[in-house]
């Protein structure tokens, strides 16, 4: 058998084995860390609920230019062969508004945002995302960082408020949602609005293959809390692996699979 069967053979076993091993499309709930009187209560520290988060790798396929996420390298909702249930959502509990009560849900009044509060991975890399549903009007991020460089504390929203609150200052607008730089309070919402949000197809993104370790940390940015602060403390940092993997070629693919065949046939 030559080198290059060899290694088709190889590729093929590998993509057969790491596809059956993927993760499931999870989400991931945001709520609070229960230390007092049962439910929410002021002070209490936000957290990610859900322990596979940190404990998965997260795979990112090339996307064509041309098609939607194209030129990078995406982990997203749009449908793929290798690794199809890798993607995952943030999701804000609800406090029984928007849906019945979920344990461990965010305080009323609480304004639940994500900070991507470090990137690093190969030098001269960037991770960014499209916002829900911004693929379809970009071409490139709605924001992007460089590795292993200060991210900026940009944020983006998590609870979705039925009394949209006015833009925050200084931010991006993404769609519907906002992305925020630097400020960890001060927005404010009305004390009676649900923490829920569940917001789907952020489509995560990097430019160049390579294993990347991205901090996510949740805040609460709601000033409804005691003397205008907020009412939740902010979570621990989540370290996230993404890895950014070439996809085999269809050509390379087919030779791997005839080998096999073949390799079957002379076993019988």
């Amino acid at each position: 058998m030559n080198t290059f069967l060899i290694r088709a053979s190889a590729l093929l076993t590998f993509t057969i084995a790491t596809g059956l091993h993927a993760e499931a499309h999870e989400h991931f709930g945001i709520g609070t860390v229960d230390t007092g009187a049962p439910g929410p209560d002021q002070g209490e520290t936000l957290q990610i609920i859900g322990g596979s988060l940190t404990a998965s790798t997260y795979r990112l396929l090339p996307v064509p230019v041309g098609q939607r996420y194209g030129g990078y390298y995406s982990l997203n909702e749009q449908p793929r062969t290798q690794f199809p249930n890798d993607y995952f959502t943030f999701v804000a509990l609800s406090d029984g508004q928007a849906l019945p009560a979920e344990s461990l849900h965010a305080k009323t009044g609480a304004y639940l945002w994500m900070e991507i509060s470090s990137v690093t991975g190969p030098a001269g890399a960037s991770f960014g995302f499209w916002d829900e549903g911004q693929s379809l009007v970009r071409t490139t991020p709605n924001i992007s960082f460089l590795t292993n460089t200060p991210t900026g504390g940009y944020k983006f929203e998590i609870t979705e408020p039925q009394n949209t609150p006015s833009a925050p200052v200084g931010a991006i607008a993404s769609g519907s949602h906002y992305i925020i730089s630097g400020a960890t309070t001060g927005l404010t919402i009305d004390p009676g609005e649900d923490p829920y949000g569940h917001i789907h197809n952020r489509g995560w993104t990097v430019d160049q293959p390579g294993d990347y370790f991205v901090g996510f940390r949740v805040y609460d940015m709601s000033t409804n809390g005691t003397a205008g602060g907020p009412i939740h403390l902010p979570s621990q940092i989540y370290t996230v692996h993404f890895l950014a993997v070439p996809e085999p070629a269809s050509g390379i693919l087919l030779a791997a699979g005839l080998v096999l065949c073949s390799a079957r046939r002379r076993r019988n």
